[in-house]
């Protein structure tokens, strides 16, 4: 009884505030507004982390991965040739493969006859495409190679992944909401 009074008692209080004092009303609602942009998880990021199921280990952020999409290169580790697979982020927040390039088959390579809708493309570089392959995946599970030299390419940008991860650590890589505070001060960012 003594809580409905006291909300009730402080909208009353604060109606005849704003109500009487125009300026104090804009403060108000400008210090709301602030507080809501900063803490409300509306800011869609492209999310790198360790895999150990700790919320506090290492973490890289990319916004323009996640509205722009991203490529992941390495060297393959049958015939050593590089490797390029891209990615966009889905409406749901997913992410999806639809595009592969590399300079040689080898095991693991995927055949155009195995993936429904795919085409095979030689580009003018020589490189060969998988091209319309739309596997979408909830997240990437993935180990940083000590052959492979792993790296994230974002806005022709090239982040190689030993430079912030130890060879061998697992990493997980998927897309999630969070707060511009979060974005801002408490990750690292690509």
């Amino acid at each position: 009884m003594q809580n409905v009074f006291y909300g009730t008692f402080c909208k009353l209080i604060l109606r005849n505030i704003l109500k009487k004092n125009k300026l104090f009303a804009a403060i108000f609602a400008f210090i709301i507004s602030v507080l809501v942009l900063m803490f409300v998880p509306f800011l869609q990021v492209l999310v790198v982390k360790q895999f150990n199921g700790s919320d506090k280990s290492k973490k890289y952020f990319s916004h323009y991965a996640a509205k722009n999409g991203f490529v992941i290169n390495y060297r393959h580790s049958v015939n050593k040739g590089l490797v390029s697979d891209f990615y966009r982020t889905g409406k749901n927040g997913s992410l999806f493969l639809y595009e592969t390039h590399f300079v040689n088959y080898g095991a693991g390579i995927s055949e155009p006859d195995e993936i429904p809708g795919a085409e095979f493309k030689v580009l003018s570089s020589g490189v060969y495409a998988l091209t319309s392959l739309n596997r979408e995946l909830d997240q990437l599970v993935m180990a940083v190679g000590v052959v492979a030299n792993h790296s994230i390419e974002i806005a022709e940008q090239e982040f190689f992944l030993t430079e912030y991860f130890e060879s061998q650590t697992r990493l997980l890589i998927f897309v999630k909401r969070v707060s511009l505070f979060a974005y801002l001060f408490s990750s690292s960012r690509f």
